[in-house]
């Protein structure tokens, strides 16, 4: 038997790796979806590494490094209990940092709301904020998707949350901190990326500004988005109203 040399071990497993990354798509674009919505520049910021390499689109939520936000309110101690936190201890008791520090982080299915009640809310406390502050840009420039909970698994959040056109449930993980007056949770490792398919990647390259101006209330672009049985999502359409 011939045996294979580094080159054809190397091209061998860049096969596999593709048939194994196609039948994962596969999967998840099989059946029904579980939600479709239209964000813009303000949640799905681009970026690329140069002219010729591939576009991407990094999503923005209320509360993300990019996004300030406060959305630890959104987040109950039902819902930290829910999915496995112990909250026996009260969050000024003796000892209460040490306590929650230990704690692992758990891996949840999160729900985030698109200009919903809870992006209303936060944009009437940003109003009414102190201008010293510089959060009045994030009411024309921040991400208008909003964590609104937590659970354990996706057939539960989506019973709780069955709005599918302006909320999205995603992976996540969430840790647990004791805050001045209450145990809050946090949300990390949320799935960010999400590739720009070729037919519009030029687009994207031709725009004048990846951020729009501090007086322009025009969106850069709309993007809808489709998310698929692992909640993966995929580019449905892409409009350019800035452009036109």
């Amino acid at each position: 038997m011939k045996r294979l040399n580094g080159l054809h071990i190397a091209v061998l497993i860049v096969l596999v790796a593709n048939a194994v990354a196609l039948r994962h798509a596969s999967a998840n674009r099989s059946g029904s979806p579980d939600a479709e919505i239209e964000l813009t520049d303000r949640e799905l910021v681009y970026y690329s590494n140069g002219s010729h390499e591939p576009v991407f689109l990094r999503l923005e939520y209320s509360g993300s490094y990019y996004s300030p936000g406060d959305y630890s309110r959104y987040i109950t101690e039902a819902d930290l209990r829910a999915v496995g936190f112990d909250l026996s201890r009260p969050a000024n008791a003796h000892n209460a940092y040490n306590h929650y520090r230990r704690q692992q982080a758990r891996s949840v299915i999160a729900a985030f709301e698109y200009e919903g009640a809870s992006w209303k809310q936060q944009e009437e406390a940003i109003r009414n904020s102190d201008p010293k502050f510089g959060q009045k840009r994030l009411l024309t420039h921040g991400s208008r998707l909003v964590p609104i909970g937590i659970g354990p698994d996706l057939a539960t959040m989506r019973q709780r949350f069955p709005d599918r056109s302006k909320i999205i449930l995603l992976p996540a993980s969430v840790r647990v901190r004791a805050g001045s007056t209450k145990v809050e949770g946090w949300i990390s490792d949320v799935p960010a990326v999400i590739h720009v398919p070729h037919e519009f990647q030029q687009q994207f390259r031709d725009l004048p500004t990846k951020v729009r101006a501090d007086n322009q209330t025009e969106p850069l672009y709309k993007v809808r988005l489709r998310f698929g049985a692992n909640l993966e999502p995929w580019i449905l359409s892409v409009e350019f109203p800035a452009a036109q």
